[in-house]
């Protein structure tokens, strides 16, 4: 795709039923700030679309975000091959979207820009995912701004490393799961909350490098429950396991 404007290399806005498979799609030049497969709402949402055995990405680094799915639900993305975009892979673009019901299994991301995943919605489940660095080296594989938050969101078996600096995982949200991943950032940091983010688990992790594994904030004046239950990770060559006040409602277990 040689496209050096704003637009989409593949229009499936508002789709129902669709495949996509065994294709490779990819961007050549700098000067393209669109997408390369558009799933937004357009009047109706994309729903039932699986994408599978793909490669999506750009060999010159752009601008452009390789997958949107601001408004999609019910969609699967499998055994893919993302890299080299702004956004690997992008859910909601402001608090009030939907992006609902959406699985990304087995896929490897590399070289996005700002972050490989970003801002999930409702539901997402992120499975035995790689994600290796950025375009700078540093982390970025799951990324949601500051109030833009998920709901349901489950991170599971997936491996991040070959990093320095940066945030793994950035979340804001509510009843988020993060278990069972290989979680490295040499000089950075596993697991952030830039707000007062609720119902978090994180279970079953290893940490690898960090300078902060997990670090907690809570806007200050707060005295709402976090409710996190932090228990079972293990930690290498990390400098500070857990930092930020241990407030109401969190239950932590792995040790100083």
């Amino acid at each position: 795709y040689d496209g050096t404007g704003s637009g989409s290399a593949i229009d499936a806005r508002a789709v129902s039923g669709a495949q996509i498979e065994d294709l490779t799609l990819l961007a050549s030049s700098l000067l393209w700030s669109g997408r390369m497969v558009d799933f937004r709402i357009n009047v109706t949402a994309t729903a039932f679309v699986t994408v599978r055995n793909c490669y999506i990405g750009s060999a010159s680094n752009t601008l452009a975000t390789m997958i949107d799915l601001n408004g999609a639900q019910d969609l699967t993305i499998q055994d893919c091959h993302i890299d080299g975009g702004l956004y690997g892979i992008h859910g909601k673009t402001i608090n009030a979207d939907q992006s609902n019901a959406l699985a990304i299994q087995g896929c490897v991301f590399h070289r996005q820009t700002t972050a490989h995943i970003h801002n999930p919605g409702q539901a997402w489940r992120i499975s035995s995912c790689v994600f290796e660095g950025t375009i700078a080296s540093g982390a970025g594989a799951v990324i949601s701004d500051s109030g833009i938050r998920s709901e349901a969101l489950l991170i599971e078996g997936c491996w991040s490393g070959d990093v320095s600096g940066g945030v793994v995982y950035q979340i804001d949200g509510e009843s988020t799961t993060i278990q069972n991943n290989w979680i490295g950032a040499t000089a950075g940091i596993g697991v952030s909350t830039p707000n007062a983010c609720t119902g978090l688990i994180v279970t079953g992790n290893k940490f690898v490098g960090c300078t902060d594994a997990i670090r907690t904030v809570q806007p200050s004046g707060s005295s709402s429950a976090l409710n996190w239950l932090i228990f079972g990770n293990t930690y290498q060559s990390v400098t500070n396991k857990l930092t930020g006040a241990l407030t109401t409602g969190v239950i932590y277990h792995d040790g100083a």
